[in-house]
């Protein structure tokens, strides 16, 4: 699946901040890392956390390459899923169901923490709709 693929990790002391470690490599160390700590979360309050954190991380990493101009919902998108291709989350899938099935609070999913939730989420599904493409390509 998904983890095959490494390349273009960024490091350093920069990373994650857009710096110029940051400049030329299209995933972040850091982002990786948050998003690889989902599954030690306990709590959603926790795995929500990790998921306000991993696109905090991605947002920094990619503010650099979009200076001055706005990143839309699309090009957020792109950048989460090649974050979530890089990371090594067992079951992004189970986890994203944690959190909906037992975040008993609204507020919990709204506001940024909802936003990071519903963006992960949606490139999971994006992700999905790929490797199913290439399933029913291959058939």
């Amino acid at each position: 699946g998904r983890r095959a693929r490494r390349g273009g990790v960024a490091t350093g002391p920069d990373d994650g901040a857009g710096g110029p470690s940051a400049g030329g490599a299209s995933v972040s160390a850091r982002a990786v890392e948050a998003l690889n700590l989902l599954p030690s979360a306990h709590t959603p309050t926790g795995k929500l956390l990790h998921c306000v954190d991993f696109l905090e991380r991605v947002s920094a990493h990619f503010s650099a390459r979009f200076a001055g101009r706005v990143v839309d919902a699309d090009a957020l998108l792109a950048m989460v899923c090649q974050h979530v291709v890089a990371a090594d989350v067992a079951r992004p899938h189970a986890e994203v169901s944690f959190i909906e099935e037992f975040s008993r609070d609204g507020q919990l999913l709204s506001g940024k923490a909802g936003y990071a939730l519903i963006t992960l989420k949606a490139s999971l599904h994006y992700l999905d709709s790929l490797d199913d493409f290439a399933r029913l390509s291959s058939e």
